[in-house]
């Protein structure tokens, strides 16, 4: 790509549980093997990590250059921070629910 300044590599843990970390209650039904898609089939996740571990600013950046999108890279950190705070908010009226 023809990035012209350097951005972070720091990625922040969230406060999101994996798929795999969730316990669903006693009571409720239980989805089929075939249809369950486990956060231990997401390469980009380190396996050790309990909760999603959000994109680093190169590695949104890349992403969205390899999909097509036009990403100025002086606006990655702001759109970064806004795509985990919108996480965490929809998590959180999720728990609230």
């Amino acid at each position: 790509f023809d990035q012209k300044i350097p951005l972070s590599t720091h990625r922040v843990t969230s406060s999101i549980p994996r798929a795999d970390e969730l316990r669903p209650e006693p009571d409720a039904p239980q989805p089929s093997p075939q249809s369950t898609t486990t956060a231990k089939h997401a390469p980009h996740q380190p396996a050790s990590a309990s909760n999603w571990v959000y994109p680093s600013e190169q590695q949104f950046y890349n992403a969205m250059r390899r999909k097509g999108w036009e990403a100025h890279e002086e606006t990655i950190p702001s759109v970064v921070r806004i795509h985990n705070a919108v996480n965490e908010r929809g998590w959180s009226e999720i728990r609230r629910w």
